[in-house]
């Protein structure tokens, strides 16, 4: 019905011009003049603004619709040029910190949500309030803070934005910089004394935990620079550990856990976040977890254990059961793979000794039989053993193995064994001599591989 109308006025302009000069009080002209100019202000046409101002049209003063000012549609629109003449005009300067009805913004909100820093420093100069709220509690620094414009956050905060507001929903500035990634913006709000540790309403969420549900490893890594406590819970009782290995970010679990994040921390449901990592079907989080010696017989309320709840949160036309089948292999696995990342270094140490002793037997054999004395050799030491000394009178010990003893154990339930002539099960020989044909042969991708799982 509106473009109807203004359709049947196309063609007629300048004669509707000739009548509002002869008719109109000067009032009436600059406030007739006051809607091309809003217009030119939005669109930043610098020569338009510059026509009507001459003409008289009134730079200050706001609409009917909405309250919104000639300065408040240039801040928006993006011409310095544009604000710059408002301002010049000197009408303008009252309208500097003049809200709209709706959501109460200045042109210095109007600014800083389409990210314009010039416009931003024009306006601040011009005085205006560097920390009013809006409708929503926004303060212009939040607004810049989301929009990811770093160098308007820094011209905020050196006219004296404060860091530290909460808008309605109990969010400062930093939980508006998280999720847009502003890595700029983040530094500088916790150069200015932003808190990594507060919490938004209603989730209770942290800036760490923001990152951690973004995905973001390089935002992660800038709030962890502060010391934030990375086991702090959200309202679910979730740390942020439990957030990455629910959203399948892995990358963040090793952050958080280099940290310090307690790899075992439980929710309200007393799930870990390996419980979790295996609801949600996350295999590379659930390697992540084991690897850092996540403990995978821990049970939750429900005493079920992590192997117990795999793809429980998942609906069951998108349960993937080669994902499935991988995490139950590795969840039955983790207890060697422990093993082996504790105590493989011993089987490695010992293959090596192994091959140098073969090696000097074969550069200096005249050498190694004088080494076995008047015993006679190894293979009739080997014959000469009692049954009762070891398990099928194997042994692995090389000849050059001196006699010592080795401390076993991390901690908890150290021994101290004899390993000078140890006998063992063929097995074990076996994968003995699994290891030392390894290094034997110069298997360096296979050695590389097992040097980088530890």
């Amino acid at each position: 019905m509106e473009s109807r109308a203004y359709n049947v006025l196309d063609g007629m302009g300048e004669a509707m011009l000739a009548l509002a000069r002869r008719h109109s009080t000067p009032q009436q002209w600059a406030a007739w003049l006051k809607v091309p100019l809003q217009g030119a202000c939005r669109e930043g046409d610098i020569d338009m603004v510059s026509t009507l101002l001459k003409a008289g049209a009134a730079s200050s003063g706001e609409r009917e619709r909405d309250g919104e000012t000639p300065l408040h549609a240039a801040a928006a629109g993006g011409s310095l040029d544009v604000v710059m003449a408002l301002l010049r005009e000197g009408r303008a300067r009252r309208d500097v910190n003049k809200v709209t009805r709706s959501l109460l913004h200045t042109p210095l909100h109007c600014a800083a949500l389409h990210g314009h820093a010039d416009i931003a420093l024009a306006l601040l100069r011009a005085g205006a309030d560097v920390d009013l709220p809006d409708t929503h509690g926004w303060t212009p620094l939040m607004c810049a803070s989301s929009n990811g414009s770093t160098e308007l956050v820094s011209n905020l905060l050196l006219n004296g934005a404060s860091p530290k507001t909460k808008d309605n929903w109990g969010c400062r500035p930093l939980h508006r910089a998280v999720p847009a990634g502003n890595l700029g913006a983040i530094r500088l709000l916790l150069k200015a004394g932003a808190s990594p540790n507060s919490r938004r309403r209603p989730d209770d969420m942290s800036a760490v935990d923001l990152a951690v549900e973004r995905g973001t490893t390089d935002v992660l890594l800038e709030i962890l620079a502060a010391r934030p406590h990375v086991d702090a819970l959200d309202d679910r009782g979730v740390s942020a550990l439990g957030i990455a290995a629910r959203k399948g970010h892995a990358k963040a679990l090793d952050v958080l856990i280099d940290a310090g994040a307690d790899v075992d921390e439980a929710n309200q449901e007393m799930d870990t976040p390996l419980h979790l990592a295996c609801m949600h079907l996350q295999p590379a989080c659930v390697r992540t977890l084991l690897r850092h010696n996540a403990d995978e017989v821990f049970r939750n309320e429900d005493l079920a254990f992590p192997d117990d709840v795999v793809g429980h949160a998942v609906a069951g036309d998108k349960r993937d059961e080669e994902v499935v089948e991988w995490i139950y292999e590795m969840l039955a696995r983790a207890p060697a793979d422990r093993v082996w990342r504790r105590r493989g270094w011993l089987a490695m140490l010992r293959a090596r000794r192994h091959r140098e002793s073969e090696a000097e037997q074969i550069v200096h054999p005249q050498q190694s039989k004088e080494e076995q004395g008047e015993g006679g050799n190894a293979r009739e030491a080997q014959n000469n053993s009692q049954p009762g000394d070891g398990v099928m009178g194997v042994v692995c010990a090389p000849p050059s193995v001196s006699r010592r003893k080795l401390s076993i154990g991390a901690g908890e339930g150290t021994t101290d064994r004899d390993y000078s002539a140890v006998r063992v099960h063929p097995s074990l020989r076996r994968f003995h001599w699994n290891v030392t044909t390894m290094i034997d042969t110069a298997d360096e991708l296979v050695f590389r591989k097992i040097v980088t799982y530890l």
